[in-house]
This record gives C-alpha cells, sequence and structure tokens, in this order.
C-alpha cells in the first residue's frame, strides 16, 4: 500500500518559488550592455545561470538556492537524473528536491534520520531506488531512497520519497524496511550503487562486495541480503589492505529480467563483471587483473609508476560493450600526482583483454585528497545513439577534467584525441556529489548549488587542444569572471606547462578582438559607442588581470608591451569620445577630425582602432591649432584638461604606470620594434605646443601657481613620452648613430629647462626636482637647485652628491664654470673638493678656470700647465689676446714659485707665449696705425694674399702663431718691423727646429736687404738692414755663434724648398709654390747685386758694431759672432 499525503499540490501549478524577475530572459548581449558591475548571465527561457561557454563547453549553475542546508556540517550529495531528484545527507537529516524544475527556492524534502537521541558519527550513504510499479502515472515516477548506515552497516529502504516531509518522517522512519549487514570489527560501508532490477551493492572497506535485493519476486519492498559477491580480504592474522578495496562499481545494461551487469574494480586493478540477478545465481563474467600491464605501460615514461600506481575508476564506454576506460595515477616527484587514462577491451570468452591506448591527462597534477575521488564518468554511455567522439569527464574536489576522444576503436585511435581541457573551481567549492544524464554531468556544492557541464558533441576546436586550451580559457576569464559569485576558478593551474608561443598567440587574438570587437561575446551595437568602447576597456583591463597572475613570466616582454599599447588605445578612445560628449569645443573638433580623415565614427571606434594614433594625433593638431588663436581661459582649460585626461591619466598613469610596470613589471629598458603609439609621431611635440602655449596663456591672464597641477601633470607625460622615445633609440646602436637621435637629444636637453622653469614660476620646485630625479635627469637638478639659489643652502645638494655621486658634481660643476660662479665652485663643497679635482682632471677644456684651485692647493707645476692649455686653446679662438697675456703671465708666476729647479722648457714655453702676444698686440696697433704691405708686393698675387690673410687673423687675434708674426713683420712697409721680426727669432729661437729657425733667418735678412730694392749699399746708413742691426748690437740681441747675414746665407736656394712651402703655407693660401717662386725670385735679385755685396755686407755689420760701441767679436770671415765683449 503506498502512503499519500492528505493534500498534495498540483504539480502543473507549482510556480510558487517562480521569480518574478525582468532579467530572466537577459541575452549575453543585454547583460553586457547593462554594464554593472555585479554581472550574472542568464540562460534565455530558464533561472539557470551560464557561468562559462565556449566551443567546447559551458557551465550553468541550475536556480536552486542551498540556504537551507547546514553549513557547517559534513555532507554528502546524490544527484539523479532519471527522477530529478537531488539529495543531501548529514548526520541527522536528509534534504531531497526536485532539481530540474527551474525554481530558485523548491520544496523541500526534510527527512530525520533518526530520533532525538540517537546520533551518527557520519552522514551515510545514500541512493535513490526506482519506484514501484503501478498504475497511477504519478505514483510511478516518484523514487524511494535506500539509507546505509557506513559505520553500523544498517540499511533502510524508504518508498515514494516525495510524500516524505518534516512532519511524517518519524511515522515513515518506524515504517520504513530495515536489514543490517553485521559489520565485522573495523569494517565500514565504502561505497553503495543501485543495480536494480537486481538490487543495490554495497562495498566494505574489507574488500566485501554485497548484493542486497530491494523488491520481492512481486515487485513489494523489502531488503535481503541476496548474495557475497566477494569475501572479505581480511583474515584473523591480516590487517586492512587498501590495493584490495573496491574503488569503483559502475553499472552496465539490463540483460534479461531481474538482471543487470555490474563491472568493478580495486585500487589494486582486480577488475571484474557480474551478472546481477535479483532471482537467480549471480555470477562473473570476467575477472582479470590489469594492474601489471598498466604498470609495464608506464614505467618507461614514469619510473615513478612503479610504486605508486593505483587504480581510481573505470567506465565502461559507449561504442564497444567490452571497452572500458580505466583511470589510475601516479606520484610525480614533489609536485602531486600524474593521471592516466587507460583504455582497455576484454574478452569475457577468454577471460582476458588487452591496453588499446594509454593516455596522461596533462591539466591536472592535484594530489588525491579524498578516497571518493576523483571519479571518471561518460554521460555518453547511458545514450543509445553513438556519436563519433565521446566526452570524458574526470571529477576532482576542486575541478573537472574534459576530454574528447574518437568513440571508434581503430587503429587510429590515439591520433583522435580532439582536445583535453579543465574546469577548476575555487578553493571554498569543493564538489561532494554529482551524477549524469547521457548529455551533462551535473555537480553539487553546498554553498553554489548544483552545476550543469555539458560538452559539445562535436566540437570545432582544433585538433591541437593545447592551442585553443590558452584562448579558451583567456576567454572564459574575460568574459564571465565577473559573473555574479560564480564558484570558477579561471586561472590556469600553475602546474600546467605551456608552450610561450601557444601563450603568446592566445593573448594577442584575444587583444586583438577585444581592440577591433571580433569576438562574438562583444556586442557591435549598445546604446552608444562610448558604452560599447567602455566596456572593451574592463574586458581588457580583464585580460591584463589574467595576464599578470597566470603568464608574467611566461612570454616576452615585447607581447605584454603590446597587450599594454592595446589597452592604452582603447582607454584613450573612451577618454575621447566622453570629453567630446561634454564639450560642444572638442565635439565640433573631434567630428572635423573624423571628416578631414573621412571616418565614420562608430565604424572607427568599433572596428578600426589600429588607426588610432593618427587620428589622435590629427584629433591633437585641430586643438592646438585652435587654441593659438585665442587668449581665451576657458577654451584653454578645457583643451589643457582633455589632453591631461586623455594622454597622463588614460595612457601613463592607466597603462604604463598600473599594468605596464606595477601590474606586468616590466623592465623600464623594454622596447619593442617599433616606437610606443604615444612617442610616435608628432604626439609629444603638440603636446608641447599646448603646454608651453598653456603657460603663456597663464602668465598674462592669471598665476601659473592656480593651475600647477595641470602644468605639473603635463610635464610628467612630456618628460615621459622623450625619455621614451630616447631609451628606444638606446636599444639599438645604429638608432644611436642616427641624425634624428642627436637631434632628439638636443631637442629634450632645450625642452626640460623650459619645463622646470615653467614648472618653478607655479611653485612646484619640489615636485620638479622629484621629476627630474626620477628621471636621473641631472642638468635639471642643478638648474632647478641653482634657480632657487636663494632658498636653499648647500644641505640641499648633499642629498644627491650621495645618490649620484661624480655624475652629479660633474653637471653642477660645469654649470658653475658656465656660469662664471666661481666662489661656490671653490668654496660651497669643500667636503667634495676631491670630485672637483676629478672634474678638472678629466675636462682639459676647463683649464683656465682649474688653475685657480690647483693655485690654492699650492700645486704651482700643475696650475702652470694648465694656463698653458688655457692659452693654446684661447689663442684659437678671436678676440682673446688679453686674455692670453694675463694667463701666460700667471703662468710664468707659477714656474717660478714652484720650490724647485726652474723648468728651462716651461719657461721657454711661456716666454715664447708672451713673445707672441706682445707681438701680436704691436703688429695689430701698427695696422691699426695704417701699416700695410711693402710696395715691392704689390704686384705678387699671392704675396698680397698671404698678407691680407695674416692681418686678418692678428685683427681678430686668432690663430696667430710667432712665425706668421715673423713674416708680417717682414712684409710691411716699416723697416722697424725686420728688427721686431729679428728680436723674436733671437729671443726664442729654441721653440723653432732647426730648418724653421733657417728659414726665417734667411727669409728675414732677404727682405731686410731688398726693403728698399735691390741697390746697392752705398748709402746704407739709412737702410733697413744698417737699421736692424744697430737696434740688434746695442740691445745685445746676439749670442755667441750667431749668424749674421751673409752671401752664402742669402743666395742659398735649400731655404726656397717647395716642399717646405707645401707643408708650412698650404693652409694660407692656394698656390703655396707661387711663394716659393717668389723667395727664389728674392734669391735672384741678391745676386744679380754682385759679389761687391760681400763686402759691402761686412761695412755695414762693422759700422752697426762700431756705432753700438763694439759689443760683439765678429769673425768677418764667416760673418758670424764669436764672442760677446764684456763690459
Amino acid at each position: 500500500m503506498t502512503f499519500q499525503p492528505v493534500f498534495q499540490i498540483r504539480k502543473e501549478l507549482n510556480f510558487a518559488s517562480l521569480e518574478d524577475e525582468s532579467n530572466l530572459t537577459q541575452s549575453f548581449v543585454e547583460e553586457f550592455q547593462s554594464h554593472n558591475a555585479d554581472t550574472t548571465v542568464v540562460d534565455g527561457f530558464s533561472n539557470d545561470v551560464i557561468l562559462v561557454e565556449n566551443e567546447k563547453y559551458n557551465v550553468k549553475k541550475l536556480p536552486a538556492n542551498m540556504d537551507f542546508l547546514p553549513q557547517e556540517k559534513n555532507l554528502n550529495a546524490l544527484i539523479d537524473t532519471e527522477s530529478g531528484k537531488a539529495l543531501v545527507a548529514d548526520s541527522d537529516e536528509l534534504y531531497v528536491w526536485t532539481f530540474d524544475a527551474g525554481y530558485k527556492h523548491p520544496n523541500i524534502n526534510k527527512i530525520s534520520l533518526h530520533s532525538e537521541h540517537e546520533l551518527l558519527q557520519s552522514p551515510p550513504e545514500v541512493v535513490f531506488t526506482w519506484p514501484a510499479a503501478a498504475d497511477d502515472e504519478i505514483d510511478s515516477k516518484v523514487p524511494g531512497i535506500c539509507v546505509v548506515n557506513k559505520v553500523t552497516g544498517v540499511v533502510k529502504l524508504f518508498e515514494e520519497v516525495d510524500t516524505i516531509n518534516s512532519v511524517s518522517s518519524p511515522v515513515f522512519r518506524d515504517k520504513a524496511h530495515e536489514l543490517d549487514l553485521k559489520l565485522k570489527s573495523k569494517e565500514h560501508v565504502i561505497s553503495v550503487v543501485n543495480c536494480e532490477p537486481a538490487g543495490i551493492v554495497i562495498a566494505t572497506s574489507t574488500g566485501r562486495l554485497l548484493l542486497i535485493a530491494i523488491r520481492d519476486y512481486a515487485g513489494q519492498p523489502m531488503l535481503k541480503l541476496k548474495a557475497q559477491l566477494v569475501k572479505s580480504h581480511m583474515t584473523l592474522f591480516s590487517t586492512s589492505n587498501e590495493f584490495k578495496q573496491v574503488v569503483s562499481m559502475k553499472p552496465g545494461v539490463i540483460v534479461g529480467k531481474g538482471e543487470r551487469i555490474l563491472s568493478t574494480i580495486t585500487r589494486g586493478g582486480h577488475f571484474l563483471i557480474w551478472n546481477l540477478s535479483a532471482v537467480a545465481q549471480s555470477y562473473k563474467r570476467l575477472e582479470i587483473n590489469i594492474y601489471e600491464q598498466i604498470l609495464e605501460s608506464l614505467q618507461d615514461l614514469y619510473p615513478t609508476a612503479h610504486g605508486s600506481l593505483q587504480v581510481l575508476d573505470s567506465h565502461p564506454l559507449p561504442a564497444d560493450k567490452q571497452a572500458y576506460s580505466v583511470l589510475s595515477s601516479i606520484r610525480n616527484g614533489d609536485e602531486g600526482n600524474l593521471y592516466i587514462l587507460s583504455t582497455i577491451v576484454v574478452d569475457e570468452k577468454t577471460n582476458s583483454f588487452a591496453i588499446f591506448s594509454t593516455y596522461r591527462l596533462n591539466t591536472i597534477y592535484y594530489p588525491i585528497k579524498s578516497a571518493e575521488y576523483p571519479r571518471l564518468v561518460i554521460p555518453a554511455a547511458l545514450d543509445s545513439k553513438i556519436d563519433k567522439f565521446v566526452t570524458i569527464f574526470v571529477i576532482f574536489e576542486n575541478a573537472v577534467v574534459l576530454t574528447q576522444v574518437s568513440a571508434k576503436l581503430d587503429h587510429t585511435y590515439p591520433l583522435r584525441r580532439k582536445w583535453e581541457d579543465i574546469i577548476s573551481f575555487r578553493k571554498n567549492t569543493k564538489i561532494i556529489g554529482y551524477g549524469c544524464d547521457s548529455e551533462a554531468i551535473y555537480l553539487f556544492n553546498k554553498k553554489v548549488g548544483i552545476l550543469r557541464v555539458s560538452a559539445t558533441k562535436e566540437s570545432t576546436a582544433p585538433e591541437d587542444f593545447r592551442g585553443s586550451f590558452v584562448k579558451s580559457h583567456l576567454e572564459q576569464a574575460i568574459y564571465f569572471s565577473n559573473v555574479a559569485s560564480t564558484p570558477i576558478e579561471f586561472n590556469i593551474p600553475m602546474e600546467i606547462t605551456l608552450d610561450r608561443e601557444e601563450i603568446e598567440c592566445g593573448l594577442m587574438a584575444c587583444a586583438k578582438e577585444i581592440l577591433l570587437t571580433k569576438s562574438e561575446y562583444i556586442p557591435p551595437k549598445m546604446s552608444s559607442v562610448l558604452h560599447q568602447v567602455r566596456l572593451r576597456v574592463d574586458l581588457f583591463r580583464t585580460l591584463l588581470e589574467f595576464t599578470k597572475v597566470n603568464f608574467l613570466n611566461k612570454v616576452r616582454p615585447t607581447i605584454l608591451l603590446e597587450l599594454v599599447e592595446y589597452f592604452e588605445i582603447l582607454n584613450c578612445v573612451s577618454t575621447t569620445l566622453s570629453y567630446a560628449g561634454s564639450s560642444s569645443e572638442l565635439a565640433s573638433l573631434w567630428q572635423e577630425t573624423l571628416k578631414g580623415n573621412e571616418i565614420d565614427e562608430e565604424t572607427f571606434v568599433v572596428h578600426g582602432l589600429e588607426g588610432f594614433r593618427q587620428v589622435f594625433e590629427s584629433y591633437l593638431e585641430n586643438i592646438a591649432s585652435t587654441l593659438s588663436a585665442t587668449s581665451d581661459i576657458d577654451s584653454w582649460n578645457t583643451g589643457i584638461d582633455f589632453l591631461v585626461a586623455s594622454v597622463y591619466e588614460s595612457v601613463l598613469n592607466d597603462g604604463e604606470q598600473e599594468y605596464r610596470y606595477q601590474g606586468l613589471q616590466l623592465d623600464p629598458a623594454e622596447q619593442q620594434s617599433k616606437l610606443a603609439w604615444f612617442a610616435e609621431g608628432r604626439i609629444a611635440e603638440l603636446s608641447n605646443d599646448l603646454f608651453l602655449g598653456y603657460s603663456d596663456v597663464l602668465e598674462k591672464t592669471e598665476n601659473l601657481a592656480s593651475h600647477a597641477l595641470k602644468l605639473l601633470s603635463l610635464a610628467k607625460a612630456l618628460y615621459y613620452i622623450s625619455n621614451q622615445r630616447i631609451a628606444w633609440f638606446k636599444d639599438a646602436l645604429t638608432r644611436t648613430e642616427t641624425q634624428e637621435y642627436k637631434e632628439l637629444l638636443t631637442l629634450y636637453r632645450k625642452n626640460t629647462t623650459v619645463w622646470n622653469e615653467i614648472l618653478c614660476k607655479a611653485n612646484q620646485n619640489l615636485e620638479c626636482l622629484q621629476i627630474a630625479d626620477f628621471y636621473r635627469d641631472l642638468r635639471s637638478i642643478v638648474q632647478i637647485l641653482n634657480n632657487i639659489h636663494d632658498e636653499v643652502s648647500a644641505e640641499a645638494f648633499i642629498p644627491y652628491f650621495n645618490k649620484y655621486g661624480y655624475d652629479f658634481a660633474r653637471e653642477l660643476f660645469s654649470s658653475y664654470v658656465a656660469s662664471g660662479n666661481l666662489q661656490d665652485l671653490y668654496n660651497k663643497f669643500p667636503q667634495f673638493h676631491p670630485l672637483l679635482v676629478k672634474f678638472f682632471d678629466e675636462n682639459p677644456q676647463y683649464s683656465d678656470v682649474a688653475w685657480i684651485g690647483t693655485v690654492f692647493d699650492k700645486k704651482y707645476s700643475k696650475a702652470s700647465s694648465l694656463l698653458l692649455d688655457a692659452v693654446e686653446r684661447n689663442a684659437k679662438q678671436e678676440h682673446q689676446l688679453n686674455r692670453c697675456q694675463v694667463q701666460a703671465s700667471i703662468a710664468k708666476l707659477c714656474v717660478l714659485a714652484a720650490n724647485r729647479n726652474v723648468e728651462q722648457g716651461v719657461l721657454v714655453k711661456i716666454q715664447g707665449v708672451l713673445d707672441t702676444a706682445d707681438g701680436l698686440s704691436d703688429l695689430k696697433d701698427k695696422l691699426r696705425s695704417g701699416a700695410s704691405l711693402n710696395a715691392r708686393y704689390h704686384s705678387d698675387e699671392e704675396i698680397k694674399t698671404l698678407f691680407s690673410c695674416l692681418s686678418g687673423r692678428v685683427a681678430r687675434e686668432f690663430q696667430v702663431s710667432m712665425h706668421e708674426i715673423i713674416e708680417i713683420y717682414t712684409l710691411m712697409n716699416q723697416k722697424d718691423g725686420f728688427f721686431y721680426a729679428l728680436k723674436l727669432l733671437l729671443l726664442n729661437s729654441e721653440m723653432f727646429d732647426l730648418e724653421s729657425y733657417r728659414f726665417l733667418n734667411a727669409l728675414l735678412w732677404r727682405r731686410c736687404l731688398l726693403f728698399e730694392g735691390p741697390m746697392k749699399l752705398t748709402d746704407f746708413r739709412n737702410s733697413a738692414l744698417y737699421f736692424t742691426l744697430s737696434r740688434a748690437f746695442n740691445e745685445l740681441l746676439f749670442k755667441a755663434n750667431s749668424d749674421l747675414p751673409a752671401w752664402d746665407m742669402l743666395v742659398d736656394l735649400s731655404s726656397t724648398s717647395p716642399d717646405y712651402f707645401k707643408a708650412r703655407y698650404a693652409d694660407l693660401v692656394q698656390t703655396p709654390l707661387a711663394l716659393a717662386d717668389c723667395a727664389a725670385d728674392e734669391v735672384n735679385q741678391i745676386r744679380s747685386l754682385g759679389e761687391d755685396l760681400v763686402t759691402d755686407l761686412k761695412t755695414v755689420i762693422a759700422t752697426a758694431n762700431e756705432t753700438a760701441g763694439y759689443p760683439y767679436v765678429i769673425n768677418y770671415e764667416t760673418n758670424k759672432i764669436e764672442n760677446i765683449r764684456v763690459n
């Protein structure tokens, strides 16, 4: 007799729990359009929430809410798809409801398991039983339940679970059918399976397998131990052997009235196929052990298999009644477990088997945490129709692995594995029960409820499952991770090894799909273009966050940089549209830009952002052009606000700072093969123009300080973009050698000076210093500190000395030298004097300042050397005569002040410099007073060119040597020039090499003799020769062994060597050989005077010596000074 409640709700009218919510029929696109942070995706015509879907599988959360379950207790769960019932058991009660009715708050049948004074140690094992055969169609669909106390072995059978409730459960508990299995000591039930019509089968910890009949021959409920199929493996003296425990019991097909196939397997691989019968004797159809052969198939590749292999589960395959899939595991060192799927084909006739294929799961390495998991489930085994591919599910406590294999067992089978994937759950989502139908598996978690996981029967995923694996998980994370309270863990398990190329391809594919709206999950149209692009910005953020967690050190930096660039473009587009929507001025310029580029806004923003930089640059050009024509502060504020928001905040702050450096932890030195998009083209130039224009307008109309934050943001942006461009050039040696790079550095130095000046005017001194410090812009740090010189003491410089050392000192000292601030240079930082010494040692160009410090340090010899270097350098510049004279004089004093023997060579050199300077000064005065080229040379163009060149240098005080001064003296129309030339030559003879000295000596006396023209020395007392000799004798210029003018010297053609003239005059005239011809002509003119000149020369020399009081003893045979008379 069947008990029924007095009142029973009509099932077709049971809508009380159905939620009336308008969003239940929202599609995925519609939900994204709502753009809520707490995103949910609801299946079209049910309350199911789609948690994940892709081309391979989807996961739905069934609507039933689990608030009624006790949260703190240990629970078991069971899902029966035949009856549509779900059951949860704790140690006190059972909770049963219809899980497929679509209600968020279903009717719950709560069944008490025992009276109040009783207590169960753990939840029982429970299975649903088939409904009793009856004429009532409704009753025939109501299942019963069989409850097995795992510890005591007491079995209870309840009929028609729907009629039981909290009120009637004590009555039904008393009327339940009961059987005591009389378990042995330390024996307990480990699993129960429904094998109706044969009965239920119970496995115990001692290896026993018990068949329990639950109906009599008339179909009435009862409980009876029908058969002990397998005896206990424990004896009086043995202990429990886990390898002999049954780990899997899978019912097979019904083969006759009251008969059904059951396959079982132990952890040690003992595999049995049973023919169970409720009315006849049950018997074994097959008994084999597969352990050794599985071990043999593995240990070549996995040496750890030996000693760690254990069989976990098995399941019949749908295509072949003799084929089974077996799940086993081996240890993988200390990292977890490897899981193996083996396909075996059995032969009941010969009681044998063969391993058809072996396949390792590639996506999971979890250690086994529970004896109940993992579980192997093949839903297709319940379907009479055989598809081309079969999906195998492996259920773990916190994950499900899916793999799709060929249903056809032939020689190509190992090559037909389509794909493998994993669905991971969050740590607090533990699977405590499951069930399946022919299309899906159902997983139960006490917080989330029931999840339905179904696979596409014939996935379009590529054969290389790894290639689609990365992209699949990326898409899941991007488009589904914001589903409210999702239990799914989207991050890829760390143990999975993926090829870099596969990861990069997946990342770039997803990134481009978001950038260009190519993903099927992104709606191409929404309420506005801005709304749609904001959605893509959020999706890209999710992509970057997923990359940060999963792929940070697994892909090349260039790929990460490209991802950041795509995000920055999207974010900048979002800001551009937002400002265009809030400002009529910007909106007009934006539309003008689009029109000028022949672009439709919606098409461009949705599908064409690869060309955004050019459009954005054009937009900035329009803004800059418009603002440059006005001084309206409101217009400028609008434009600058946009520039700050779009470039500084959207690109640099949100993109570069948040993701490039903080999120993805990229080194600032990492560069792409091309310039960053914001550093390319004219964006930086236009931003700089707007920055300078804005500061000019503010200075004229308002106080700069009132808009300091905007100026500071723009300066930061300009600094960053400029440094990115410089870093990109430095990344390749060939780039640093280009003219473009040199111009970039020059422009950068120029711009930073201006930026800092503006910021300092806006009272942003400290912030300005921080920026310069961040970019190691030591030149700017010095500039800023010097600009606020009166506000800071020497202590303000100390941190930078300590941080940057000599590099900072070099910049600071250079600035002091350039500005002539010698007081601070030598006195402000005495503690860093060694750095100053090093600075001058490494920078000889500052010798005209460096000598001061060496004098302070009493290093006089070094001071003289520095001064001479300064003189040589300054002599190469125009109008430095006085400076050179002073420096040479001080150098001479420094040599004399050195407390050691005077270095004669240094003194000679210094005296030569002084004499040269004196000669240059005298020549300058003479030329200014009217001295000019001797008239006898007016017809000689080369001489005129030479004199013009040298006199021009004299006037400019530019690069005139002593040789050239002597040359000019001998060409002038003033006869005292020969005396000054002779004086320079004789006093500085040691400065000339022998050839040069002889050349100049002969040149001087020839031109002196011919000053008045080639004429006899009849009235020699008025001649230049006599004048020069007389003064030279009076001033005792000659030394012993000095040569006086003689015939041989004057007519010696060796002093007119063309080679000498080419070497000496090539830089002064175009045809130096013409000068050699002039010299040769002078020799010929002297020869024309005849040998009487020999006697005349002696007469002039003797007369001049006499006039001077005979200061010299002269050898008139050779015209040479023999000695100097001592007065």
